[in-house]
């Protein structure tokens, strides 16, 4: 049986042969790797020249966009996908497929670690993702991007994957696969290293984009988003907490003009609008202490304290701007979504 092994990749010649390497390495030898170039700039191509691989490229349009091309230009019964800072196991096809004997299986996904450097926001990552794993169940609600695999068949009849999602594009296509009564199987043998993500400023980014995107799925997959195993309480409270921050503190501001504009109760506001939005913030922050304390445990460093608690400060800001910026930005969705709820619009 032949599979396909997909991988869309963007300016990735730092990390772009180790994974290549690695899924040549796979003991399945029935394959093709597909890899989607998205309009890279650096050595990525050049680097890719020298492996037998069948490289395809496209404009510059995203992830989502990569995987669908690869998805439409693959010829195995099977299509595994993985990232091009990923490398997979040896054996990491052969365990993604083991669970499709179950005809009701729509996806697989493994589980991904995420390895350390000496940069705090490294530990932070690594060992979210490490509990949000051990908290999985053997039939989840996600197939993580990085680390999973479709009937080729399936994945085409339910869409695809849509070029239009920048971001969580394997949440919706997980959710969707859910909405055609197929399960998502956890395989956790089936093993993908995923290199350190130490940069601080990519790490706030995808925080902000990523609470964006799921803002863009809630009109229509509010309840697969709060069952979601991969989306602990903790994901579940911060948003609110830290998007009431976020709008205490801007009624704050308001507070402040307004008072030295001449009228006095808006002083009054700003106190109380500040007291709230701090009080708000800090009970999303108080969330992270286990976490906080488990980097500096598992990392030996003492000034990981200092670290974690900014950076996780820093990450509740984006959150916050992520959800009012992905309430306006789909703010069509949302109206349409209250109106169906209470009668008017179906």
């Amino acid at each position: 049986m032949k599979v396909s092994l997909a991988v869309s990749t963007y300016n990735s010649d730092s990390t772009i042969v180790s994974c290549v390497e690695s899924l040549i390495a796979t003991d399945y030898t029935d394959k093709e790797i597909i890899i989607i170039d998205d309009g890279s700039t650096d050595k990525t191509l050049e680097i890719l020249k020298g492996y037998p691989v069948k490289v395809i490229p496209q404009n510059h349009q995203g992830v989502s966009a990569g995987r669908d091309l690869a998805l439409r230009n693959a010829s195995g019964e099977y299509i595994l996908y993985t990232d091009s800072d990923c490398e997979v196991d040896r054996h990491w096809v052969r365990e993604m497929l083991k669970p499709f004997e179950n005809n009701d299986i729509g996806a697989v996904t493994g589980r991904t670690i995420f390895r350390t450097d000496s940069r705090c926001t490294s530990w932070i990552r690594s060992l979210d993702i490490e509990d949000r794993y051990s908290r999985r169940k053997t039939y989840t609600e996600l197939a993580n991007g990085t680390n999973c695999a479709f009937p080729r068949r399936l994945l085409l009849e339910t869409g695809g994957f849509d070029p239009n999602w920048f971001h969580a594009e394997d949440t919706e296509v997980s959710y969707r696969i859910l909405q055609k009564n197929y399960r998502i199987y956890y395989q956790p043998s089936a093993i993908v290293r995923h290199v350190p993500e130490g940069n601080w400023r990519s790490y706030l980014r995808k925080r902000y984009r990523g609470t964006r995107a799921h803002l863009r799925m809630m009109p229509k997959y509010a309840k697969d988003v709060v069952s979601d195993d991969f989306v602990s309480r903790k994901m579940l409270f911060q948003p609110v907490a830290y998007t009431l921050a976020v709008g205490f503190g801007f009624l704050a501001v308001l507070g402040g003009i307004l008072g030295r504009l001449g009228w006095n109760l808006a002083f009054t506001l700003e106190a109380w609008a500040l007291g709230v939005g701090v009080a708000c913030y800090l009970s999303g922050l108080v969330a992270e202490i286990p976490l906080v304390l488990k980097v500096m445990e598992k990392s030996h460093r003492w000034d990981y304290l200092w670290k974690s608690l900014m950076l996780l400060s820093a990450k509740g800001l984006m959150i916050g701007l992520g959800v009012f910026t992905g309430i306006w930005q789909n703010r069509g969705s949302f109206i349409k979504r209250v109106l169906g709820i209470i009668g008017i619009m179906k």
